[in-house]
């Protein structure tokens, strides 16, 4: 599904775009009555927490650097160091080509669809990953303000350390798990790439590319996440807000802002398990206090379609859901898995008379679903849907003076970019791109994939001005744990989407237990 991104070009180092707290193996149990006293008072303790999990602004701990002696940096001629001994020092001198690197050069890779429905959402993907890569690796040497520090000028080459950076590409034609398995096989057998970044792939699609990615020890940064589920695997992280955390403030916000009483479920299968359990529990510990009806999985009220498969239509799907409470109760809610799930839906009810602007029913993409290209499409069948940014500041209703990556993301937005929508396509790869420059220049000349993860997995309290301040564990991947809710427009033209809360909606404030997350 259109698992987004998060993030931030500035601040990339945090993002999304995944990218919370979770990875937590346990499957929380429908919590009766009786667990509901230790569920509350959990919550309580959790919301005295909620201070430290939110940015305050512009500063950030980098740790130690790839270069001790740099005091800056320019642009594309490398950076301005105290002495020539120091810039020297700042150029990377090992290699090993199995793992994709050279004193001089670096590869990396992506998977990308590029045919049928999902073509110009891969292709702005991709595109916008070019162009950062060439304009923040290849052609810069830091990240002005705090992140100076962090600097991977060399003076004799341009790129990180003056490793040029490469961008592999595998364009998917046929959207299988398959071919997608295959393509990772290419970029990590074939090309021998570093590390396989994403920002826009169906996670059905990635399972078994994923499980083999981790089976040769080979980085995967995602926007979002890819694979089989919020439990990222070993060498797999996605900075940003946990996708289950994600789908649990969408569900509180429903039903404790919005008081919707009857919710249901337009999926993706890939998730049911993870996202939409978390979906059920969390209605399901509110029904005591707020009346709304309870769900379970295996009702009528969940229906599945394979998010590259919603295209053809979902008739079926959205005739179930109308129905699945029964005679004169009609759903008020409809929480869909993706933005591909949330346009198609959307359209079907619209052509079934259900309009949810015209019939009291809010649909919601609750895993950040802010794409132009989509709601062009949609128009006046999405009016009032609700998604949200990931773990990027919203631009252009975030502050600059409160979110220093605003300014970051919109600089290199306006000087590279603009012939891009400004929305999670484009924000989400750029933002990541930084996050990468950053990483590697945190990791030094010195690389390996085994000192690169290190880096990365070990983030702690990164606060980069954007909203989740990142701590990266064994447990967690994803670091940061709040999302910024907006609306669809429902307009044929700009602006498509329009604020709707204004900062970032934590978890804790809406009273949910951090367990009810874990699957």
């Amino acid at each position: 599904m259109i698992r987004r991104m998060a993030i931030v070009l500035g601040l990339f180092a945090i993002v999304a775009a995944a990218c919370g707290h979770s990875v937590l193996v346990q499957t929380a149990a429908l919590n009766p009555a009786a667990n509901q006293k230790a569920l509350q008072q959990e919550a309580k303790q959790e919301a005295k927490k909620v201070k430290g999990t939110l940015s305050k602004g512009g500063t950030v701990s980098v740790g130690s650097t790839g270069s001790s002696n740099a005091t800056g940096g320019t642009t594309s001629t490398g950076g301005k160091t105290s002495t020539a001994q120091a810039a020297s020092s700042n150029c990377a001198t090992n290699s090993d080509p199995s793992q994709g690197y050279t004193s001089d050069s670096m590869r990396i890779g992506t998977i990308i669809p590029l045919t049928g429905a999902l073509r110009p959402l891969g292709e702005q993907t991709v595109n916008v990953m070019k162009v950062a890569v060439n304009a923040t690796l290849n052609n810069s040497t830091h990240i002005p303000g705090p992140y100076a520090k962090v600097d991977w000028g060399c003076s004799s080459r341009s790129g990180v350390f003056g490793r040029h950076v490469s961008l592999d590409v595998y364009s998917l034609q046929q959207n299988t798990p398959e071919e997608a398995l295959a393509g990772m096989r290419r970029l990590i057998d074939v090309n021998h790439d570093f590390l396989v970044r994403d920002c826009y792939l169906e996670s059905n699609l990635m399972a078994a590319a994923v499980q083999y990615e981790n089976s040769k020890g080979v980085p995967g940064i995602w926007c979002f996440y890819s694979g089989d589920g919020p439990a990222l695997r070993g060498w797999d992280y996605a900075p940003g807000t946990n996708p289950n955390i994600e789908a649990a403030i969408h569900t509180a916000y429903e039903i404790e802002v919005l008081h919707k009483k009857h919710l249901t479920i337009l999926t993706d299968p890939s998730i049911l398990h993870t996202q939409d359990q978390v979906i059920v529990n969390v209605n399901n510990y509110l029904s005591q206090k707020y009346g709304n009806a309870k769900l379970s999985l295996n009702s009528k009220c969940v229906q599945q379609q394979q998010a590259q498969n919603a295209p053809n239509g979902e008739d079926s799907q959205i005739a179930a859901l109308r129905t699945c409470y029964g005679p004169g109760v009609q759903p008020d809610a409809v929480m869909a898995s993706d933005a591909l799930n949330l346009v198609f839906g959307a359209l079907s009810a619209k052509n079934q008379g259900w309009r949810g602007a015209d019939n009291g029913v809010t649909w919601d993409g609750y895993t950040s679903d802010w794409i132009t290209s989509l709601a062009q499409i949609c128009q006046d069948a999405c009016q009032g849907a609700i998604t949200d940014c990931q773990a990027l500041p919203c631009i252009p209703w975030a502050s600059p003076a409160k979110f220093p990556a605003v300014t970051a993301l919109q600089d290199t937005y306006n000087k590279y970019l603009r012939s891009y929508p400004p929305d999670i396509l484009t924000y989400g790869p750029e933002a990541i791109t930084g996050g990468l420059g950053l990483w590697l220049g945190m990791t030094g000349p010195n690389l390996s994939r085994a000192n690169f993860q290190h880096t990365v997995g070990t983030l702690h309290a990164w606060d980069a001005g954007i909203g989740p301040v990142l701590t990266m564990g064994p447990g967690d991947h994803f670091g940061g744990a709040s999302v910024w809710l907006i609306n669809f427009t429902g307009n044929n033209n700009n602006p498509y989407f329009t604020d709707r809360t204004g900062r970032f909606v934590t978890l804790q404030e809406l009273h949910i237990p951090l367990s009810l997350t874990r699957t």
